[in-house]
C-alpha cells in the first residue's frame, strides 16, 4: 500500500494508475514442501491459483479501475478495500500534512536499497 499510495502521489496527472493488489490466498506448489497435515489444513483457507490471476487482471486491465483509483488496495475479486485502520491512514500521509510519514521513509528507503541498480 505504501509504494502505490507514494507512487500515485508522485505520478499524479501522467496517466498513470499506480495500486495495491492482493491476489488472495492462491494454492500454488510452493505449499507442497510443507507438511502434509498443514497443506490440508491450508487447503481450507485457499483458491484455485486462476483465482489469484483474476485479481490481477482486473486490477491491471478492467475499466471499472480508472485514474482517480491510484494509490487504492484492491482485494479478491475485483473489490476495493472500503475501509483502512486508523494508523494505516495516518502513515499514509506525507510529513508536511502533520503524520509520521512511513510511506514516505519507506519509499526512501526502496531507493537506497535499489540504488546500486539502477
Amino acid at each position: 500500500m505504501f509504494l502505490a499510495s507514494e507512487f500515485a502521489k508522485r505520478i499524479k496527472g501522467v496517466g498513470i494508475v499506480s495500486v495495491a493488489m492482493n491476489p488472495g490466498n492462491p494454492l500454488t506448489k510452493i505449499w507442497d514442501q510443507g507438511l502434509k497435515w498443514g497443506k490440508i489444513m491450508l487447503r481450507l483457507t485457499m483458491h484455485p491459483v486462476i483465482y489469484g490471476a483474476y485479481a490481477a487482471f482486473w486490477t491491471g486491465l478492467s475499466g471499472e479501475v480508472g485514474l482517480e483509483d491510484g494509490g487504492r488496495y484492491a482485494v479478491p475479486w475485483e473489490k476495493w478495500v472500503v475501509s483502512v485502520r486508523k494508523d494505516r491512514l495516518g502513515a499514509l500521509t506525507h510529513e508536511e500534512d502533520g503524520s509520521t510519514s512511513e510511506e514516505w521513509r519507506f519509499w526512501g528507503w526502496c531507493e537506497e536499497m535499489t540504488e546500486a541498480y539502477s
